[in-house]
């Protein structure tokens, strides 16, 4: 004997549309079914509360005001302070003054797109060039190869490389040595991130 068919869909399709009826044979199954009648109850109860029409509260303009100084404002990298000073091993006193100056830097070198702003490295990256760079939308490095490690934490923006990666705030990326890859900054603000590259 074939086991009894369990009209799940049917009751989730019931379950969004009930005004709709059920089919005769689905009604029937129902009578007979404990499981799909629990099913049933469970299916209306979420259906209602996705079907539910309240339009969201608009936020207080000093809550938007407030977002967007964190956001865009001058202390908006500050939440990478912790991740920098591990990143770079140096205590957060100096993560958070090279964040501060990653604006008001008079240091920057600047070529074809790219800013570099020389970075300080703690004694665990003491063999490594550390740099906060900046890329500008659509600019990037032609195809490299990285002869030791290279790691890069971005903090603003983006860039996709030739290797598939695509990198966004808060995300680190380690290149092997013996890799290779082009990168460019992805469209909107400009790529900020830190680069520590190893010495071969």
């Amino acid at each position: 004997m074939a086991p009894p068919h369990h009209p799940k869909e049917a009751l989730v399709l019931h379950a969004l549309s009930p005004e709709s009826p059920l089919p005769e044979e689905v009604r029937v199954h129902l009578l007979s079914c404990r499981s799909c009648a629990e099913a049933a109850k469970n299916f209306a109860s979420a259906a209602s509360l996705l079907l539910r029409t309240e339009a969201p509260a608009a936020a207080p303009d000093r809550v938007l005001l407030a977002l967007r100084e964190v956001m865009r404002g001058p202390r908006r990298l500050e939440r990478f302070g912790g991740q920098v000073a591990a990143f770079l091993d140096i205590d957060a006193a100096a993560a958070r003054t090279l964040l501060a100056g990653a604006d008001t830097s008079e240091d920057w070198l600047t070529a074809e797109g790219i800013s570099v702003l020389p970075a300080p490295t703690g004694p665990r990256a003491a063999d490594a060039l550390a740099t906060l760079c900046r890329i500008q939308p659509g600019s990037g490095l032609e195809d490299h190869l990285h002869e030791a490690p290279e790691d890069t934490l971005v903090l603003e923006g983006g860039f996709r490389d030739s290797a598939g990666h695509e990198l966004w705030p808060g995300e680190a990326l380690t290149m092997p040595a013996g890799s290779h890859h082009a990168l460019t900054a992805l469209p909107g603000v400009p790529c900020l991130c830190l680069v520590l590259a190893r010495l071969p």
